[in-house]
């Protein structure tokens, strides 16, 4: 049952209220309207217009300009294989509408192209736009063809240890943008050919219609944009907002609104007739008192009828997105109608399907990027990095419990000979064998890694020096012991050696210990190797 914080009587009420007080407000501003506060609300209404239009733009260049990044992140990632990153790529540029990717290298030539289907990409960049995307972080261009389909190609540079790496590019097509800009020019302003937007040249970019080039021509001699540079600069190089009566050649005395869009150093043109900005101020003042009262009656009944109808809806429905913002991924909205409020509440439950779909995907990329950054790639056991972690909290708990931790550093004895002699592959076998016999020793408290190379690194908690030392000779024994065989002929053997110290509260650091078990393993090796040594505590007898 959902719980509502009013009634439908408060709901409707309340409506009614709001509704009538809003109808007699605009009665009253249209019966002391003048025509300076009618030119300002123009102006206003005009630059919202382009104000939207130019978010619109912005919204979707950055879209895509994100997802090259994110791109370029996930190929500078050393934890990943080619294969995992191109997945990732892919994945990506299906989330974001991406239609592909192209690679080039630091000197502009094409080396690889990510796309589900052909495209046609350059086989070299110019050095100048190379130029522009170093010096501004990007590049932005109009690609030339067909002017009906336009398309905007976006180079990102891609840097590693501060110098170009490589560049990224794609393109944006910018159809769905004009269809957008000619809809909010019909819905807003009563005419298809109202907005428009231009580059720093004079030439129309959107919306796609190459007849719409003499309309700005006619703006432009009306002297609505300085030609000077300094001017220009101005314009283009930040955010700026201008207004301007005007006479088009075409359509008479106009009202004229600018935006510019910085990052891509154009502009967004909004024009409105006179005729429709300035109504005859007596005839509104004689209807408005009869749209007002028309108006407040309708109103009221208006609110009545809707508050009525669509409470229950909408309380369903901030119910569902209390539910999503609390991570209830499983919550459906139930609302059985056929109306715009039915058609609303079936767009929330696929949202809700996909935001499922996404979430359990990105923790599953979570838990690869988890394991990968913690595990050596060959053996599975602990790295270097997520060793010195751990070994760092062994070695806090055990000072506050006052618990013995032993720490040893294994080495096998000539492994380059073995890599040399049978080749890697025999290598990494013999790497992958020797990690399992160390394991079958330690108990699952234990912290064990590949140190580096041919190094293993154990950490032993809660255990005393004899016991440590127990366990260090029966593995160094099973290893000595163990035989290998190459393709079950050869057969070989391999010996290691093993330094042995003991963590003490009174040390500053964990490198302390590990350091005292890097000299132990030293002498263990001057010492002709297949050795145990200790250092830290008093040797045996």
């Amino acid at each position: 049952m959902i719980r509502r914080r009013t009634t439908f009587q408060e709901i409707a009420i309340t409506t009614i209220a709001i509704a009538a007080v809003a109808v007699l407000s605009i009665t009253y501003a249209l019966l002391n309207v003048n025509a300076d506060a009618l030119r300002r609300s123009a102006r206003e209404y005009a630059v919202s217009v382009a104000e939207n239009v130019a978010y619109r733009i912005s919204d979707e260049f950055d879209g895509f300009e994100n997802a090259v990044d994110q791109i370029i992140n996930v190929f500078s990632s050393p934890s990943f294989s080619t294969e995992d990153k191109v997945e990732m790529a892919k994945a990506i540029m299906v989330l974001e509408s991406v239609n592909f990717i192209a690679v080039f290298d630091e000197r502009g030539r094409k080396q690889d192209v990510i796309s589900s289907g052909p495209v046609a990409v350059p086989d070299e960049l110019p050095e100048n736009i190379r130029h522009t995307a170093v010096e501004q972080g990007r590049h932005y261009g109009l690609v030339k063809g067909d002017s009906s389909t336009g398309k905007l190609g976006i180079l990102l540079p891609w840097w590693r240890r501060n110098k170009i790496f490589a560049y990224l590019y794609t393109e944006m097509d910018l159809s769905p943008i004009s269809a957008y800009i000619k809809d909010i020019s019909l819905s807003r302003l009563g005419s298809d050919d109202l907005v428009c937007v231009f580059d720093r040249t004079g030439n129309i970019i959107l919306p796609l219609d190459e007849r719409r080039q003499e309309f700005l021509a006619s703006v432009l001699s009306q002297g609505f944009i300085m030609a000077d540079s300094e001017a220009d600069d101005l314009f283009f190089g930040g955010d700026f907002i201008a207004t301007r009566n005007y006479t088009d050649k075409e359509k008479g005395k106009m009202l004229g609104a600018l935006i510019s869009i910085p990052q891509l150093s154009w502009a967004v043109f909004i024009q409105q007739p006179y005729d429709t900005v300035y109504w005859n101020l007596g005839r509104m003042r004689r209807l408005s008192i009869l749209v007002g009262v028309l108006s407040l009656c309708f109103a009221v009944l208006l609110a009545f009828l809707i508050s009525r109808y669509i409470t229950r809806s909408i309380a369903k429905l901030i119910y569902g997105v209390r539910q999503v913002a609390n991570r209830n991924f499983t919550f459906k909205v139930d609302i059985q109608s056929k109306n715009e409020i039915g058609e609303l509440a079936d767009t929330f439950n696929q949202m809700v399907d996909q935001l499922n779909l996404h979430r359990k995907h990105i923790e599953q990329q979570q838990n690869k990027l988890e394991i990968l950054a913690r595990t050596d790639a060959l053996t599975g056991l602990n790295n270097h990095r997520h060793f010195m972690e751990e070994l760092t909290s062994e070695a806090q708990r055990a000072v506050h419990s006052d618990s013995p931790l032993s720490v040893m550093i294994l080495d096998l004895d000539e492994f380059k000979r073995i890599n040399d002699t049978y080749g890697h592959l025999v290598g990494d076998h013999v790497l992958l064998t020797t990690a399992e016999m160390i394991k079958r020793h330690l108990h699952s408290s234990d912290i064990i890694a590949r140190y580096g190379g041919d190094e293993f690194c154990v950490a032993l908690t809660n255990t005393t020096v004899s016991k440590a030392r127990a366990v260090a000779t029966k593995i160094r024994k099973e290893i000595a012991e163990k035989v290998f065989s190459v393709d079950g002929a050869a057969k070989f053997q391999i010996t290691c050696s093993i330094g042995l110290t003991q963590f003490h509260k009174d040390m500053e650091s964990t490198l302390e210990v590990l350091k005292l078990a890097d000299q132990a393993l030293y002498k263990a090796k001057k010492a002709g190797r297949n050795q145990l040594r200790e250092k830290g505590f008093k040797q045996p007898d």
